[in-house]
């Protein structure tokens, strides 16, 4: 199983056999061995990649973005932003209260490994101290987050990974539930599994 917070494994295995006769043993070994890890653009190069939609490609694509992390290009969604439309010159500036809101192909998650993985987001929820306010402070009320491939908003990620081939992506919505929170910008983060084995993914 692979987290996207683990950059490396590294192992080592030994090879031959003992010819001589007697125990052979030794009592200490101190060896160096040299490991090399290229952290790779997660927009362009990752094995996993998690990016924004082409323009145009989506209507809820504008909600997700691979430029305002601190490394430039972590994803990021921000639904506390202004998006005015053609119609509406003045735009929403993110969910209400005691609302359920589902957003439909906000992002992507592509293969770029070289077997099928199976995909999953884990939920994020208030009650878990997943969000936190500009204070440091959790919401009050109900606030969740979960992810969903393409439109299928009833079946989350976490608990219903999909399975996805080398050289191909899964398109992934984004459901917010909201109770009587208060009127605050919120953020987390989400952790993502990719596992080649077809076990069970766990958070």
């Amino acid at each position: 199983m692979n987290r996207r917070k683990f950059l490396a494994g590294v192992g080592a295995t030994a090879t031959g056999g003992a010819v001589a006769t007697g125990t052979g043993a030794f009592t200490s070994v101190d060896a160096d061995r040299t490991v090399s890890v290229a952290v790779a653009d997660e927009e362009t190069s990752s094995y996993l990649v998690l990016d924004s939609l082409a323009p145009g490609s989506s209507e809820n694509g504008s909600f997700s973005s691979n430029g305002g992390g601190s490394s430039g290009v972590e994803l990021e969604l921000d639904f506390n932003q202004n998006i005015p439309t053609s119609t509406n010159s003045e735009g929403g500036e993110g969910p209400g209260k005691n609302s359920v809101y589902e957003f439909d192909e906000v992002f992507e998650v592509e293969n770029q490994g070289t077997q099928t993985v199976d995909v999953g987001i884990e939920t994020l929820t208030g009650s878990d101290s997943d969000f936190e306010d500009s204070n440091g402070n959790s919401p009050s009320n109900t606030l969740k987050m979960s992810f969903y491939p393409d439109s299928n908003a009833s079946s989350p990620l976490e608990t219903n990974p999909v399975s996805i081939s080398p050289g191909n992506a899964q398109t992934v919505g984004v459901k917010i539930e909201l109770g009587d929170v208060a009127f605050e910008p919120y953020s987390a983060e989400a952790t993502v599994i990719a596992d080649a084995d077809s076990g069970q993914i766990t958070f």
